[in-house]
């Protein structure tokens, strides 16, 4: 079974990337000592199949000494991770690569996608990730129009209606990760970051939404690391907090997770 990514996910060869240095190492045991991914791998028979893109949005919000982060928990009729605490995202559609946004991707960001991939997927991604925002936790993530755009899509004419577009502009880009092979569904998902102070005045958990996530509140990082999350998701909580904490730049790169030979592999995103 071929595990590596596909082709045009594969990123561009580089020096060895600081990334995948020995901080990583317990991610990477986790992984393995996962029971149900071991369950998986040895009963696996069929070829990987490929990975959909995704994306998912973190959002933040500061207050004394910590910072808080919007996750809920995925209920129990879902196929893919039931019952685990995540951040709002979901698959890209194919209206979020048309979709339109008062802003675009900063270009620091657009030329880190561009190394990897087509820029039309990574925007799509992130697209995609403000809509599931919006959907999953009823928190639009936008700003003004100068005219409403015109869309067939259910899911934008939804957003749209408030008058507001995504805000692009306004993401940051930490991770990126590719499910393992040994899953029966798996995502090609990349992780944004937007900070709530920008765009809400309350805890922004009084809007509608799908029903998808139940539980959805704000949490530290340490209380987020009490719930049953996915291994990924731990790493990611690392990844914002070392932002937050002004340890890293909110505009560093982060890691790309993916599996190759068997093994997963922790590069820069």
């Amino acid at each position: 079974m071929d595990e590596r990514p596909d082709p045009r996910n594969r990123p561009k060869p580089n020096a060895p990337s600081a990334s995948d240095d020995g901080r990583h190492a317990g991610f990477k045991q986790q992984v393995f000592d996962d029971k149900n991914a071991r369950e998986v791998r040895d009963t696996a028979k069929t070829r990987a199949p490929r990975p959909k893109p995704a994306g998912t949005l973190i959002l933040t919000r500061r207050r004394q000494g910590t910072f808080d982060m919007l996750m809920g928990r995925r209920v129990n009729t879902h196929t893919f991770m039931p019952g685990k605490y995540v951040f709002p995202g979901g698959r890209v559609d194919r209206a979020d690569y048309r979709a339109a946004a008062p802003s675009q991707l900063k270009p620091h960001i657009e030329a880190r996608l561009e190394a990897q991939d087509a820029l039309s997927l990574g925007r799509a991604q992130a697209m995609a990730s403000v809509r599931e925002t919006f959907e999953e936790v009823g928190i639009t993530l936008g700003r003004p129009f100068e005219r409403t755009p015109r869309t067939k899509s259910p899911a934008w004419q939804a957003f749209y209606a408030g008058g507001l577009g995504p805000a692009l502009a306004d993401l940051h880009l930490v991770a990126r990760a590719i499910t393992p092979p040994y899953r029966p569904k798996r995502f090609d998902a990349r992780f944004f970051l937007a900070e709530a102070e920008d765009f809400l005045t309350s805890d922004g958990l009084d809007g509608e939404h799908s029903g998808e996530l139940a539980d959805i509140g704000w949490f530290t990082p340490e209380a987020a690391n009490g719930l049953d999350l996915p291994i990924i998701t731990r790493l990611v909580i690392e990844e914002v907090a070392e932002r937050m904490a002004g340890k890293k730049s909110l505009e560093a790169k982060g890691p790309f997770v993916y599996f190759s030979a068997g093994k997963p592999v922790v590069d820069e995103a």
